[in-house]
């Protein structure tokens, strides 16, 4: 029976996807400070890695700087140094960037080493502070989509994030009681400008600005 077209001309997208892929692969581990990122068949073999916490376990963030200590525009090098050793590190999915993996922090870089994201989520054994606020952690005062609806009153959502962008900063799970996709994602000033102009005004006006955490 002969093939459809559109399932051939599937077919054909896919096997192109696959092809650009390894092509995009091979170009990223031409750079050898890039490799301890890609994929490797040896991998596989080894046991999964028991991932450990960041050293310093209180974060400030301040918008467009970083959860402080951790600031964007880190080097590998700065973010070891200050977390200690990185338990796990990959490509992003896209194959446009390149995560560290802690317990309670993801770091995300792009393919200059460059820090440009930080992600925490709750539960996870990390404080962080805003406006003298504690908004994540044990000890949370408020909670983190009414703080930042605080500061920004503009937000937007695009595909489960609420994102304020004078912030930096996209929040999932909240605004939805949705507990299993809790994070916060602090972002490089720019980051988030592009979900930002196709994203939809959301109204917060019945979130409870002083809840709890």
């Amino acid at each position: 029976m002969p093939c459809k077209l559109g399932t051939r001309k599937s077919v054909d997208a896919s096997r192109q996807r696959s092809l650009d892929r390894q092509a995009t692969l091979e170009r990223l581990a031409a750079d050898p400070r890039l490799r301890p990122w890609l994929p490797s068949a040896r991998r596989s073999e080894v046991k999964p890695v028991q991932l450990q916490p960041v050293k310093p376990s209180t974060l400030t963030f301040v918008p467009f700087e970083g959860p402080v200590p951790f600031r964007f525009e880190m080097t590998p090098s700065q973010v070891e140094f200050l977390a200690g050793a990185v338990p796990r590190r990959d490509l992003s999915w896209n194959l446009e960037g390149l995560n560290d993996h802690f317990s309670n922090l993801r770091v995300g870089y792009t393919l200059d080493l460059s820090v440009e994201e930080f992600s925490v989520w709750p539960d996870a054994g990390v404080t962080v502070t805003f406006k003298g606020e504690v908004i994540l952690g044990a000890a949370a005062t408020m909670d983190p989509l009414a703080a930042f609806w605080r500061a920004d009153p503009d937000p937007r959502e695009d595909v489960g994030f609420v994102i304020f962008r004078s912030l930096g900063v996209a929040v999932s799970g909240y605004h939805d009681n949705d507990p299993s996709q809790r994070a916060i994602s602090f972002g490089a000033r720019g980051l988030w400008d592009e979900h930002f102009t196709k994203a939809k005004p959301i109204d917060l006006s019945g979130y409870g600005r002083e809840q709890r955490a």
